[in-house]
């Protein structure tokens, strides 16, 4: 997980310097119009009972393997991405999601949004992947087993190489290829 960015004092929340009467951002005041001596912006969050807390992932972004989509395409031309990286392994959650399923129990979160690569679920036209459709199903489970509300995206950016060729969303096939997507993968 990436750590918060620090306030120029070093704190993440600004607090320390707060305290000490200092403003944590640079041309701002010390706390917003309203709060009183001593209160925080945390102050003013109150979210319904019931609110999820998790994390969320991004399959492309995390997973690795994902190399028929039309990201990992576009990363592999030069110069696209600083250094010539790759998604090629990324985190690894594919082989160690239930790790980080811990991590965000341990953390006290109640949720986790993952998403549901569709180049890895159906990486030919018509053809399903019924191993990768079991291994987000074993996901989703272990998710559950830990207490964690699994939260499911079906679509986070990327299309498969074969969808994208044709158009994408702005075309039907495209459309009614993602109808197609999410049947099966509700069903399974």
């Amino acid at each position: 997980m990436t750590p918060a960015p620090s306030t120029p004092g070093g704190c993440p929340d600004g607090r320390r310097l707060a305290a000490a009467g200092e403003a944590p951002y640079p041309g701002r005041e010390r706390r917003p119009r309203g709060l009183g001596r001593g209160a925080h912006v945390a102050d003013l969050l109150r979210f319904p009972e019931g609110f999820l807390w998790g994390p969320a992932t991004s399959a492309h972004q995390v997973e690795g393997g994902n190399t028929r989509n039309d990201w990992w395409a576009w990363e592999q031309a030069p110069g696209h991405v600083q250094g010539g990286d790759t998604s090629r392994v990324a985190c690894d959650f594919w082989n160690r999601a239930e790790e980080d399923f811990r991590l965000a129990r341990d953390l006290g979160t109640g949720a986790f949004r993952l998403s549901i690569e569709w180049s890895r679920v159906e990486p030919e036209d018509g053809v399903f992947d019924d191993e990768a459709l079991a291994r987000y199903r074993r996901m989703l489970l272990a998710m559950r087993d830990l207490g964690l509300e699994p939260m499911v995206c079906l679509f986070h950016f990327t299309l498969p190489e074969w969808v994208a060729r044709r158009g994408g969303f702005e075309t039907d096939f495209g459309v009614e290829r993602f109808l197609r997507f999410c049947e099966r993968g509700a069903t399974a």
